[in-house]
């Protein structure tokens, strides 16, 4: 199971993986790799690289071959710890901290369609921000991580180290968020974004009373962030545990990575990857178990700083910076790939969407509103086998409306299919924001890890108005009221008539209007 230099790999928790290979020869010490599956099907790797200065590179994987390493960031400033995301446009963002301003902040370039843009600065302040990592989630938001050191005397040596984020939704960034508020050290965190959309990250906290490094993990559900849970504890003379990178591979099973500090001899220690991982989603956990092999007292090799990836040819990535051909005068960054991972059952709903999202209940005839809303849902089959899946979908809000069930075949050679459903919207329909669940009936083979992906909720999908809303902003008020009133006894036809005020469709804005208006008066949506 362990990585004799020389040969392959034994299977790791049902999974064989390949000997190290060696990434790049750049004759500088390279470290802290972050590596990301591109949409087309590319692998993307940066690491920093120092010689008289701390400078960002960068490398892509086409199927075949490893481009050659490119520098990204200007030697003139110290770039260090980069990270790698794509957003759903296709753009690719690399982010990584820099001393341009004499404090350590966050920067960022974005790459689409082989156009690079300038350098933006993201954070600010007197703090240092270190450690950035980035992960893009199932709703489109890309959320970035840090630890931020500032200085107090309440702090650990009269320092703090504090995990912090912010997000990016189009192109708008959130203010910064401190998420961890402990009394001790919290660094180096890991962000994954696992299936059915919640969001996980990891990091290292520090323990005073142990003088060392364990692992913790945070999970969010869309709403709020779970407590921290301990994922390491380790309790021998050493440094402990740094540097988590977390990745959900295609069968559901989620892998943790990091590097751990071991003692040899007497002052003496060596840093060697290790991993666990989980196969039902956090519930249990196997051992921590040692990835990394090689070196000793007297030749110490020391492998650390993973970052993994589940690749597009089915096979998981662990990319990392070692020693173990320069033995401490030269860090190189590798990377260790698995067997392919096959046999997967996998089933997901994708998206789903509405139109019309905003319609009166049981629409309005008088400009020729149907009561009908056309709701497409998108399966996408993310495993080896063609299946039929049944789906079905509601609509709620105070109160819940089942829309249908239909079955689908997907073909694994195609793996996109529409389902379709109407909902009629009639007047017993109540006015609200309406979000919509999909969800697949578990299908034969699948693994836990796998199945929140079988369920998606999309908020404020459809819109139902009130009626009387005459200025369809949600709320009947007194706006709408004078609407009607300046209408009130004009036919269509007349310039005072207005179709949004002739709520029952008669041709005319009369007293059957204002009375639906009336009835409805004050009603928020």
């Amino acid at each position: 199971m362990g990585l004799c230099l020389g040969g392959p790999l034994g299977p790791v928790a049902g999974l064989s993986y390949q000997s190290p290979q060696l990434l790049e020869t750049l004759n500088s010490v390279d470290s802290l790799p972050s590596a990301l599956q591109a949409a087309d099907g590319t692998i993307w790797v940066a690491w920093q690289s120092f010689k008289t200065t701390t400078v960002i590179f960068y490398t892509t994987f086409n199927g075949l071959s490893w481009s050659p390493a490119q520098q990204l960031t200007s030697s003139s400033v110290y770039s260090y710890s980069p990270s790698i995301s794509q957003l759903q446009n296709g753009t690719i963002l690399f982010i990584w901290s820099s001393n341009v301003t004499g404090h350590s902040n966050i920067y960022y370039r974005s790459y689409s369609s082989g156009v690079w843009g300038s350098t933006v600065q993201v954070t600010s302040g007197p703090s240092d921000d270190y450690g950035p990592r980035s992960v893009v989630a199932l709703d489109g938001k890309l959320w970035l991580f840090w630890y931020r050191q500032s200085f107090s005397s309440s702090c650990i040596s009269g320092i703090c180290r504090q995990i912090f984020y912010k997000t990016l939704k189009g192109n708008l960034w959130s203010t910064d968020v401190q998420l961890t508020s402990d009394s001790t050290w919290n660094v180096f965190p890991g962000p994954a974004s696992i299936a059915g959309g919640a969001l996980w990250v990891s990091y290292s906290k520090w323990s005073s009373s142990g003088g060392l490094y364990n692992l913790y993990y945070q999970s969010y559900n869309g709403t709020v962030w779970s407590q921290q849970v301990q994922l390491t504890s380790v309790n021998i003379p050493t440094i402990g545990d740094e540097h988590p990178t977390l990745t959900q591979d295609r069968n559901g099973t989620i892998w943790l990575f990091w590097n751990r500090e071991l003692k040899l001899a007497t002052a003496i220690f060596e840093d060697q990857l290790f991993y666990k991982n989980s196969t039902n989603l956090g519930g249990t956990w196997s051992a921590d178990t040692q990835f990394t092999f090689g070196g000793n007292a007297t030749n110490t090799i020391d492998s650390r700083e993973p970052s993994s990836v589940q690749g597009m040819d089915k096979s998981l990535y662990v990319f990392y910076s070692s020693d173990q051909t320069g033995q401490g005068a030269a860090f190189d960054i590798y990377y260790i790939k698995s067997a392919q991972i096959l046999g997967v059952h996998n089933v997901a709903v994708k998206n789903i969407q509405a139109s019309p999202p905003v319609l009166y209940p049981g629409g309005l005839k008088s400009v020729n509103q149907s009561p009908l809303v056309k709701i497409n849902v998108t399966l996408v089959d993310l495993g080896d086998y063609s299946e039929t899946v049944t789906v079905s979908l509601t609509a709620f809000n105070k109160t819940s409306y089942s829309i249908g069930s239909a079955t689908k075949f997907i073909n694994v050679r195609f793996p996109l299919a529409l389902v379709s459903f109407t909902w009629n919207t009639t007047s017993s329909v109540k006015a609200g924001r309406y979000q919509f669940t999909a969800s697949i009936t578990p299908i034969a083979g699948q693994t836990f890890g796998n199945t929140p992906g079988d369920n998606l909720t999309l908020k404020s999908l459809v819109r139902i108005l009130p009626l009387g809303d005459v200025n369809q902003d949600g709320n009947v008020n007194l706006a709408d009221a004078s609407v009607l009133a300046y209408g009130y006894g004009s036919r269509v036809g007349s310039p005072r008539y207005n179709p949004y005020a002739d709520i029952n469709g008669n041709g005319v804005i009369d007293l059957g209007d204002a009375s639906v208006l009336a009835i409805n008066y004050g009603t928020v949506t």
